[in-house]
């Protein structure tokens, strides 16, 4: 165990290196998503999967708004360390659906910056955490340590899925290989994702 864990502090420290180009922040073939129904459906799939929920009225252009008051496949999404998470219930369960690639590494918390905001993108058009399908990952939870992507992100490892790439960016390639979100950034991307990884499903 003591082995594991200073291979997992290695891994989370290392700084820079270069492994191939950056992935796009947007992917129009990752369209898994599109299966995961909404409404009715959705909320009762979410039942069924265990996941604890409370069903919102309407906002705004959030069709199927929901609470979550528990874990999603034993990972608790936190804001502020309290758990906390408002989003349309089809991202409720696209993160279901990631959740095996976070439990793998032996998460159990994700502290994110929100998923639903009213806002609109720097074109004007309605942004994915409007429509409450998108969630910006700031900080992962491990057994040992709790690590934010701004101090243990490595910049220009590609697509992050070498073994010898740092943790986070394994985990992003992970996730990225589900096919399952449209908008896949990370600080290698832009400034304004230096402190975070933002992932999006596509609308139906």
């Amino acid at each position: 165990m003591r082995a594991r864990a200073l291979g997992l502090s290695l891994l989370l420290s290392v700084g820079c290196a270069r492994e191939g180009a950056t992935p796009g922040a947007y992917d129009a073939s990752a369209r898994e998503s599109s299966r995961i129904p909404g409404g009715k459906r959705c909320l009762r799939l979410l039942s069924e999967l265990g996941v604890e929920h409370v069903a919102l009225k309407a906002r705004s252009r959030m069709q199927t708004p929901v609470r979550v008051t528990g874990d999603i496949g034993g990972v608790t999404y936190t804001q502020g360390g309290k758990p906390a998470l408002v989003c349309d219930c089809r991202l409720a369960l696209a993160l279901h659906w990631a959740a095996p690639v976070l439990r793998s590494w032996h998460i159990t918390k994700v502290e994110h910056f929100g998923a639903y905001a009213d806002r609109t993108t720097r074109r004007g058009r309605p942004s994915l955490h409007a429509l409450g399908l998108a969630i910006d990952a700031a900080r992962f939870e491990f057994p040992d340590q709790s690590v934010s992507v701004v101090r243990s992100y490595g910049h220009g490892w590609g697509d992050g899925c070498a073994s010898e790439a740092p943790a986070l960016n394994r985990i992003v390639c992970g996730l990225r290989n589900l096919r399952l979100f449209r908008e896949l950034i990370t600080p290698d991307h832009d400034e304004d994702h230096r402190d975070h990884v933002h992932l999006a499903i596509v609308p139906l």
